[in-house]
């Protein structure tokens, strides 16, 4: 009971963790392999075992569109011998899918994370936007693995849940047969593509801080012919690295290539991680409560969303107030040029843009693609001393589009001994998998160029060592009574 209690306060816990735990609490050593096993019996007691995980799949199906009328939810099974195996599981909350249609920017990300769990597959979601640039969550569902197969299946769903709604954006890391599948299935939306993911493939094959400097910058550039520029600069450093790009890399990456309705100007995939962190504490947990887990997790989001809004004042949301707010400063360095009430050009060291304030446009493409107004149109607002600068902001970003985002609610489900059991002659069996040998990987594995994070030893404050290992003087107010009593042990 105590081990149970312990790792449902602190969800995932690794056997090195617990067996501190073990000797801090009840001053007991105990072996690690017990460790990893008790662990094991641990979870089973909370969720009962893995494989019986899959036998309310369908109870659990009926009692979402009982509860959450119009969600889309599906189950894939997968047939061997005579036996039906879990193979796919999909979701999307009519609260979710509403809501996103309703108040959110036509913009998904697609990105998947792999389960921690006993039984192999990854959890794949499609990430929106609301106007306070929060992630909103519209769909998500565990596939069996990355392919395009399956990412084809999620798709599809994903179509019936929302269709494809006007200037639709999707915009991934480019994961297996994802590509393929969004060819498939939505042939006319605009593939965006994370340039951070890019520029990690691009360089393998061409290093060095010129063509990072060059790249990145083509990427953030909203001009055409700043892109341009940039892209002949590497050709003429590199020929073969604008060949390998045109041929690996087709799909939009630059801010100057972006369409001008979804009103973002995201070149990363940033907020589809931002969801594979928020569900990352309860990645370990069985598929049906993993699933489970992450709708309550929505459930108390939307009413936290609905709850912050009725404090908010004015006509637009917190985090665009504060960029007019920001942007609006230091104007004095701009030359305003008026041709017009709405039409100006601004001037400023040497460049000159064309502000046109009633189509809401800048000669710097800036406010079309994330509809803010940029700087040159905030040197021209401020020269008319208009005082409602909310009416040069794109709809999306009002709170009574916020508003309509979270205007539904995520109804609260009971337990599972308290579903309603559907009556039907299958039995799901857990995933066909063929599992590697050894302890499954719980962490991904590190690319050799990334970062490493450096140990800080506690004792004294040094970098490159362990406080086990450390022969330096302790720091004043650091505890040196956890090492002196380790090598009381290791001389004993």
């Amino acid at each position: 009971m105590t081990r149970s209690l312990y790792l449902k306060s602190d969800g995932d816990v690794s056997p090195a963790n617990l067996q501190k735990w073990l000797m801090q609490t009840y001053n007991v050593d105990v072996p690690y392999q017990r460790v990893f096993r008790g662990k094991e019996l641990a979870y089973k007691d909370m969720y009962g075992k893995w494989d019986d995980s899959y036998v309310n799949t369908y109870d659990f199906k009926q009692e979402l569109e009982k509860r959450n009328p119009g969600s889309v939810v599906e189950i894939d099974l997968q047939t061997e011998g005579d036996k039906k195996h879990f193979l796919r599981f999909f979701m999307s909350l009519t609260a979710c899918s509403k809501g996103f249609l309703a108040g959110c920017r036509p913009y998904i990300g697609i990105d998947a994370c792999h389960l921690k769990g006993k039984f192999n597959g990854v959890l794949a979601a499609a990430t929106g936007i609301d106007g306070n640039n929060g992630m909103f969550p519209v769909a998500y569902g565990v596939l069996e693995s990355e392919n395009t197969k399956s990412w084809t299946w999620f798709l599809k769903l994903l179509e019936k849940a929302i269709g494809t709604p006007n200037g639709l954006v999707i915009s991934s890391d480019m994961q297996k047969g994802l590509g393929v599948a969004i060819t498939q299935v939505y042939p006319n939306v605009e593939h965006r593509e994370c340039i951070r993911h890019l520029y990690s493939n691009f360089k393998k094959h061409f290093r060095g801080d010129y063509f990072m400097i060059k790249l990145w910058g083509a990427a953030r550039t909203y001009s055409v012919s700043k892109h341009d520029t940039l892209l002949n600069e590497i050709a003429s450093e590199r020929e073969d690295a604008i060949l390998y790009l045109n041929e690996n890399h087709n799909k939009i990456w630059s801010r100057s290539k972006f369409g001008t309705f979804v009103k973002c100007d995201y070149i990363t995939n940033n907020i589809s991680e931002t969801f594979n962190s928020w569900v990352g504490d309860i990645r370990y947990k069985p598929v049906l409560d993993l699933l489970d887990a992450i709708r309550e997790k929505l459930m108390k989001r939307f009413d936290k969303k609905r709850r912050i809004v009725k404090k908010w004042k004015g006509t637009l949301v917190p985090k665009e107030m504060n960029y007019l707010k920001h942007i609006s400063k230091n104007l004095g360095d701009f030359e305003v040029c008026r041709s017009s009430d709405n039409r100006a050009e601004v001037k400023y060291k040497g460049k000159r843009w064309e502000v046109i304030l009633d189509e809401k446009k800048c000669s710097c493409r800036r406010w079309q693609v994330k509809g803010l107004p940029c700087v040159h149109a905030a040197a021209f607002i401020s020269f008319t001393r208009e005082p409602n600068w909310g009416k040069y902001v794109d709809t999306y970003f009002t709170i009574d589009k916020f508003k309509e985002a979270y205007a539904l609610e995520i109804s609260p489900m009971p337990g599972k001994d308290q579903w309603e059991h559907t009556e039907t002659s299958e039995k799901i069996y857990p995933p066909v998998i063929k599992r590697p040998p050894g302890r499954p990987r719980k962490n991904r594995i590190v690319p050799h160029d990334e970062p490493k994070k450096r140990h800080k030893c506690p004792r004294c404050g040094i970098y490159g060592h362990h406080e086990r290992t450390c022969k330096n003087t302790a720091r004043q107010g650091s505890n040196d009574t956890s090492t002196s009593k380790r090598k009381e042990r290791k001389r004993s």
